[in-house]
């Protein structure tokens, strides 16, 4: 739920090498009596490096497992 007046900011900040800080910020006047955020830290796996990063894709109504679609 938000109105017009929804307002988000994120931030991202490199606490070291292998941490990235999170936060987000949802402020909306109309529905919320105050703004509200969360913060969380990203932290990189170093043994992501052998394989490297997959993308994940979320389809609705995805019925193809693992994106193996055959007739």
């Amino acid at each position: 739920m938000h109105t017009e007046a929804l307002r988000t900011t994120e931030r991202l900040r490199r606490v070291d090498a292998n941490t990235i800080a999170y936060q987000f910020t949802v402020d909306d006047p109309k529905i919320f009596t105050k703004p509200w955020s969360v913060d969380w830290e990203m932290k990189r796996h170093p043994e992501w490096d052998k394989t490297g990063l997959y993308e994940m894709v979320c389809n609705e109504n995805n019925r193809c497992e693992g994106g193996n679609c055959r007739k």
